[in-house]
């Protein structure tokens, strides 16, 4: 019989900021496959609800100013055309 000890609070403070992180981070590769094609159809709508806290940052005039610039050039590096 093994004792293993249970994920204590550093471990689980590790997830939880990794998931934090990975979510914002990750919108710049969907625009990309989004721009480029990559979506199937009957899915853009699930990523644009996915996605949609991103999107009302970077659109809605009442977020902050530094936010929607924040957004707008994470999202151009994206975009290449």
């Amino acid at each position: 019989m093994t004792d293993r000890k249970k994920p204590g609070v550093a471990f689980w403070t590790t997830v939880v900021a990794a998931v934090l992180l990975a979510y914002p981070v990750s919108f710049g590769p969907a625009t990309w496959l989004y721009d480029n094609g990559g979506i199937p159809a009957s899915a853009e709508e699930a990523l644009e609800n996915f996605y949609e806290p991103v999107i009302w940052a970077r659109d809605d005039d009442a977020s902050p100013g530094w936010l929607r610039r924040s957004v707008n050039w994470y999202e151009a590096l994206w975009i290449w055309r």
